[in-house]
């Protein structure tokens, strides 16, 4: 019994399952370090952008328009900030230096508040775009 233990611990396949198993963890790790390493070398642009956006936006005097698409701007950019900051903090739970938080969110809004980030380049091209949120009725939110 101890040499078919012995045996299955040294066969080849093993060794080679042990092999391919580290190389995996390896190749996943390295993928982490290259997302991990982009997205702070994308924080900064994005930084760069938001401020004077966030100035601009300040001056009263923009016509409504150029406000608007600058808004979209600013959402977008705050949305994509959010997204590089996810990507960390993913890296974190990975390396066990943060731990997942879970929590319940309204889909409703959230999913509206992203297409209303869309609704510029849908009325460009010509498309009437209709966001129905029914979760707040029936969560009794019916705000």
């Amino acid at each position: 019994m101890i040499a078919l233990i012995i045996y299955v611990r040294y066969s080849p396949s093993y060794k080679l399952r042990h092999k391919v198993e580290v190389e995996q963890n390896t190749i996943t790790n390295s993928k982490l370090k290259f997302f991990t390493d982009i997205s702070h070398e994308l924080r900064t642009p994005l930084t760069l952008i938001s401020s004077p956006v966030t100035n601009i936006l300040q001056n009263n005097t923009l016509e409504p328009e150029v406000r608007d698409q600058l808004t979209l701007v600013q959402s977008n950019t705050q949305r994509t900030s959010e997204l590089v900051n996810q990507i960390l903090d993913f890296r974190k739970v990975q390396s066990k230096k943060m731990r997942l938080r879970i929590e319940e969110f309204p889909l409703g809004s959230f999913i509206s508040a992203i297409c209303s980030d869309f609704r510029k380049v849908a009325e460009d091209k010509g498309i009437h775009l209709i966001v129905e949120d029914q979760s707040r009725e029936r969560d009794g939110m019916g705000r």
